[in-house]
C-alpha cells in the first residue's frame, strides 16, 4: 500500500493520527523530568555512622573494619569505599548495572546486623540512597538571626530534630543536611581536689554514670492470656537525675554522689566547624532531590515547606515561636527573628536554560518559514512544511518518555 496515496484519500484518519500523536507530545513534555545535568544514577548505597569527638583513626579501627568485614561478601558489590573523618565514618558500595536499589538496600540492612559490636557512644549506623555526596545539591538554605550577638549555631538541635525532617518531608525531596550547627550536651565539671580526697577514680566515674544510663529489657510477665513485657527505663531525663548519681561509698557507707565532687550544667558541644554568611555566623543546609524526579517540581514542594518554616503574611511559621520561646529560655533582649533564607536554586539556571531552547526553536522556526517562502513562493508546500515541523519536535518528545528499551 502506498502511504501517500493513502493519506491523500483518508484525511480524517491523518488528522485524527496528528492529533494523538500531539496529544502524546504534549503529556510528554508534563512528564518528562527536568534537571540541570543527565541523570547518571549508579546503583549505590551509603552506610554513614556517627561516633562524636573521636579521631579518623580509632573510627577505622572501632567501626570501619568491622563493618567492611561483613559488606564485602554482598552479591553484586563492585566497588566498596571507606573514609574515616573526626567522629564519622562513611562506606559508599556500588553495585553493578541493573542490581535493584530497593533489593540492595534490604542486603546491606541484614549485612549490617551481623557486626558483631559496636562502642558503646558511637550512634546506630544509617543507611542512605546514593554516594555520600548525593550529587549536587539543588538548593542551599541558612539559618540565620538578625540579633546582633545572638549565636545561632547553638540551634543546632533545632535544624536537626525540627526543620530537617519538615524539608525532607517536602515530595521529591531525598536529603537535607545540616553544618555548623552545635547540639546540646551535658558538661559534668569534676573538681580534681574533691576526686581526689575520696579517692575515686576518672574510670569509676566513667563506670558510674554509664551503668545509670541506660534502659534494659526486665523479660515477660504472664499472667492468664497475657504476656507482657517489662523494660527497666533508667535513661537521665533531667540534670538533677545525674546529680544524684552515686559514684562509690566513702568509709563510714555513706554514698558520694555526682554533685559532691562535680558541677552539672547543660551546655553545648565544642565548636569544631562553623559556617559564616556576609560576616555572621549561620547554619547551613543543603537539600537533595529523589534521582528521577522533575527537579521544578520539587523546588516549588521545598519552597512551601520553606514557607511553612517560616510563616507567611497570613500566619506565623513554626521559627516565629521557636523565637519567643528562645527570648524567654535565654532571658534576650528581643525576639531573635530566626529566619531561614534559601541562598541558591538550581532551577535559576534550568528556567534560563529553557528558556533559550524556546526562543531558539521560535526564532528558528521563523527563519525557516522565511526561507521557504523565499525559495517555494506562496503555496501549499511552505504551508505543509510549516505545520510539520513542530508536529515532528512534539512527536519527538512523546518518543522520549517512552521506556529505554522501547524507545530503541
Amino acid at each position: 500500500m502506498d502511504p501517500i496515496r493513502f493519506a491523500i484519500d483518508n484525511p480524517v484518519k491523518v488528522a485524527v493520527g496528528v492529533i494523538l500523536l500531539l496529544l502524546f507530545g504534549v503529556l510528554a513534555v508534563v512528564s518528562i523530568p527536568v534537571q540541570l545535568t543527565p541523570n547518571v544514577d549508579p546503583t549505590i548505597i551509603t552506610v554513614s555512622t556517627d561516633w562524636t569527638g573521636k579521631s579518623p583513626e580509632e573510627v577505622e579501627r572501632e567501626i570501619i573494619e568491622d563493618q567492611e568485614d561483613v559488606l564485602k561478601n554482598i552479591s553484586g558489590l563492585v566497588k566498596m569505599t571507606a573514609t574515616a573523618t573526626q567522629g564519622k565514618a562513611e562506606i559508599e558500595l556500588e553495585f553493578k548495572v541493573g542490581k535493584e536499589l530497593q533489593t540492595a538496600r534490604v542486603e546491606v540492612s541484614d549485612a549490617l546486623r551481623e557486626v558483631p559490636d559496636y562502642p558503646d557512644d558511637a550512634d546506630e549506623p544509617v543507611i542512605t540512597d546514593g554516594e555520600a555526596g548525593p550529587g549536587s545539591p539543588i538548593a542551599w538554605l541558612l539559618l540565620t538571626s538578625d540579633m546582633p550577638g545572638f549565636d545561632v549555631q547553638t540551634l543546632g538541635d533545632l535544624a536537626e530534630d525540627r526543620i530537617k525532617p519538615m524539608l525532607e518531608r517536602a515530595e521529591g525531596v531525598s536529603e537535607a543536611r545540616v553544618y555548623g550547627g552545635r547540639e546540646r550536651e551535658v558538661h559534668i565539671q569534676f573538681d580534681p581536689e574533691k576526686v581526689a580526697q575520696r579517692k575515686i577514680t576518672f574510670t569509676q566515674l566513667g563506670e558510674a554514670l554509664r551503668q545509670e544510663n541506660v534502659n534494659v529489657s526486665a523479660g515477660n510477665l504472664q499472667e492468664g492470656r497475657y504476656d507482657p513485657r517489662i523494660r527497666v527505663m533508667g535513661q537521665y531525663d533531667n540534670l538533677e537525675a545525674i546529680r544524684e548519681t552515686i559514684v562509690a561509698y566513702d568509709e563510714a557507707g555513706g554514698p558520694i554522689r555526682i554533685r559532691d565532687i562535680a558541677e552539672v550544667d547543660l551546655a553545648f558541644s565544642k565548636r569544631r566547624s562553623f559556617v559564616r554568611s556576609r560576616g555572621e555566623l549561620a547554619i547551613a543546609m543543603p537539600v537533595y532531590r529523589q534521582p528521577g524526579s522533575n527537579i521544578m517540581e520539587v523546588m516549588g514542594n521545598l519552597k512551601v515547606a520553606i514557607d511553612k518554616i517560616n510563616g507567611t503574611d497570613e500566619e506565623e511559621g513554626m521559627l516565629a515561636s521557636v523565637g519567643a520561646k528562645l527570648e524567654l529560655e535565654r532571658n534576650l533582649d528581643g525576639d531573635p527573628e530566626i529566619k531561614l533564607r534559601q541562598v541558591y536554586d538550581e532551577t535559576g539556571y534550568i528556567e534560563d536554560a529553557l528558556s533559550l531552547v524556546q526562543s531558539n526553536l521560535i526564532i528558528g522556526g521563523v527563519l525557516a518559514v522565511i526561507a521557504l517562502l523565499l525559495f517555494l513562493e506562496l503555496g501549499r508546500r511552505p504551508l505543509l512544511v510549516l505545520v510539520a515541523t513542530p508536529v515532528l519536535v512534539v512527536l519527538m518528545l512523546g518518543v522520549l518518555l517512552l521506556p529505554r528499551d522501547q524507545a530503541l
